[in-house]
């Protein structure tokens, strides 16, 4: 087997034999504890059942959908060695009742409790603010918009999904302006202009007191709304 390219998330898993099981799996820190045990209860059981990778991998991708691929080497010299690739975690969206998946730019959902929670606390975060029930038909809106979007927009503020019409954005600089904007809406340099000039002159005239909804979705005006009016 040829020279495997270096890529993001690349496991080198050193598989220590005896007899008939592994004995360990030496996986580097990135998994979580629960992902390494489901890695190595799977290659465990596909040796013992003669399963080729690609099966190995089809019932690690039921968990663990970011998985791209996997390769066991084998050679004589050398202890046999598991390769596994997967998909770089890009955003961390947190969905009703207090769970979360970590979304790639390749659009796939893998629950958080995949990765390590220091993983998941280096990933920008985006809120669902809808019923558990809608979460599954929002998913791939919310792919689609997310890994389109500029990163400016994950450094600089809070956001949260409402739905396809309606996404918050909350300046982390100035919290008591929420903008209001749609996911078909061009969040070109003119429009993140706009909102730095509303929050540099602490529009509306009440300054830092109260909080404010700017809502941007109708195309040449601002309407502001104080907080708590728009539903």
């Amino acid at each position: 087997m040829g020279r495997l390219p270096i890529v993001w998330g690349l496991l080198a898993v050193q598989l220590v034999a005896a007899a008939k099981d592994f004995v360990m799996l030496d996986l580097d820190n990135t998994l979580s504890d629960s992902a390494k045990e489901q890695i190595r209860r799977v290659v465990s059981d596909g040796k013992i059942q003669g399963r080729d990778a690609g099966k190995m991998l089809a019932l690690l991708r039921e968990d663990i959908p970011a998985l791209k691929w996997l390769v066991i080497q084998k050679r004589f010299d050398v202890l046999p060695s598991l390769l596994i690739s997967y998909d770089e975690p890009y955003l961390n969206v947190c969905i009703p009742g207090g769970d979360s998946l970590i979304l790639s730019r390749e659009k796939t959902y893998t629950p958080s409790k995949a990765f390590r929670a220091d993983i998941v606390g280096q990933v920008p975060c985006l809120t669902l603010e809808i019923p558990e029930s809608c979460v599954s038909s929002h998913l791939p809106f919310v792919a689609q918009w997310a890994v389109q979007a500029p990163a400016e927009i994950w450094n600089s503020y809070r956001i949260s999904w409402h739905g396809i019409h309606y996404l918050s954005l909350v300046p982390k600089t100035f919290p008591l302006r929420r903008f209001v904007i749609t996911a078909d809406q061009p969040l070109t340099d003119q429009f993140f202009s706009l909102v730095r000039w509303v929050c540099a002159r602490r529009l509306p005239p009440d300054g830092t007191k109260t909080p404010w909804c700017i809502d941007m979705r109708f195309r040449g005006r601002l309407i502001l709304i104080k907080e708590g009016k728009l539903k």
